[in-house]
């Protein structure tokens, strides 16, 4: 059972005592006197009431710890990891091993840097990329129930999962064993027994790359208008460029559907919430909900060009119903109010007169 903070179990005591005494004192033979009056079955009634709802928040507690924490999985614990912890901003490391001494290892060298989810097989660890998207993979190259290349090629060629770093672990040191690796999908490829050092060295660099190539991915979705990312970013996935198109194209066709929310963009793109936050994450750097607002902010600065349009008519052209919400975010986002911007801009790129009465637009 997990431990109860400090100063919760200095108000959990006398609750308990309390309950304790007035559970012996009304069911047990102990003290078979019954209650005579009606404040002594109010305090009976309450210290009873007081011991049930203790013992239910203990055993409740303990669920949830344990639903979020471990799962024992044939001998193995997978640890998972509750996805709205604002506290824990580590990367995801899911671990695909058999061998509970190497699992040990590996936990050793990572978990004071990286949250760790362990799978047992090949089959577990496919199952669990889906679930969790972790920000890396890190597998054993034999192990049981399913090919671990097969495992690797269904996860990149899967729409949720295709981002998703590799490394393989193996003792196959011949060349055709590693080609098969690297043609599955693998990112990289260790040999048993492999360097700590080196290790840790795979796993930065290549979370590094996503972080560059996050910037290309902000392109594609119309959110950076740095026209050189692609020349600066690394090779990029065709198949992320498609799924970065498809998520914008859906929020493109609900501008004018102001209650249009993450699940609905979900239910378009046919994944899950906590899937779609963590791809959108890990190809963008923005979660579903900052991802579905930029694109509309993008639209707005699209729309102010035009002198021709009110910046209220901006507002809601680019899927904002409330003017107070649109001049905050707008602001946030960019340093300055819709009208600061429409100035700058006529200030630098308008011809002198071309200007529009816009008395009620300021916010």
């Amino acid at each position: 059972m997990a431990p109860v903070k400090k100063k919760h179990r200095l108000l959990l005591l006398p609750v308990f005592l309390a309950g304790m005494v007035g559970f012996l004192h009304a069911h047990t033979a102990a003290l078979p006197r019954l209650p005579q009056t009606f404040w002594e079955y109010l305090l009976y009634t309450v210290m009873s009431i007081s011991f049930f709802l203790l013992v239910y928040y203990l055993l409740l507690h303990r669920e949830k710890r344990q639903s979020l924490r471990l799962k024992e999985k044939g001998g193995l614990k997978t640890k998972l990891y509750a996805e709205n912890n604002p506290v824990e901003k580590k990367p995801l490391l899911l671990l695909a091993e058999d061998n509970e001494d190497t699992i040990k290892y590996l936990t050793l060298c990572l978990s004071k840097k990286y949250r760790l989810a362990i799978a047992k097989d090949g089959q577990d660890a496919m199952n669990t990329a889906f679930e969790i998207i972790p920000d890396l993979i890190i597998t054993n190259v034999v192990m049981r129930q399913k090919n671990v290349y097969e495992a690797c090629e269904k996860i990149k060629k899967d729409e949720r999962t295709s981002h998703i770093p590799i490394i393989m672990l193996t003792s196959r040191v011949d060349l055709e064993s590693k080609l098969e690796g690297l043609k599955s999908g693998a990112d990289a490829y260790l040999i048993r027994p492999f360097n700590k050092k080196e290790l840790l060295l795979r796993i930065e660099k290549l979370l590094e790359l996503r972080e560059r190539l996050q910037l290309h991915y902000r392109t594609v979705a119309g959110l950076s208008k740095d026209n050189t990312a692609g020349k600066k970013a690394p090779e990029f996935d065709e198949m992320e460029n498609v799924f970065v198109n498809k998520v914008r194209q859906v929020i493109d066709a609900h501008f004018h559907d102001y209650n249009f929310t993450v699940e609905n963009l979900c239910h378009e793109v046919g994944i899950s919430h906590a899937q779609l936050h963590r791809k959108l994450s890990a190809l963008t750097g923005v979660s579903a909900n900052k991802f579905i607002r930029s694109v509309r902010l993008s639209k707005a600065l699209e729309l102010l060009q035009n002198p021709a349009l009110s910046i209220t008519t901006v507002a809601f052209d680019s899927g904002f119903n409330d003017l107070s919400y649109f001049g905050k975010v707008f602001k946030k986002e960019f340093g300055m109010t819709p009208h600061e911007w429409r100035e700058q801009l006529r200030k630098e790129d308008w011809p002198e007169g071309e200007k529009k009465d816009e008395a009620n637009e300021a916010f």
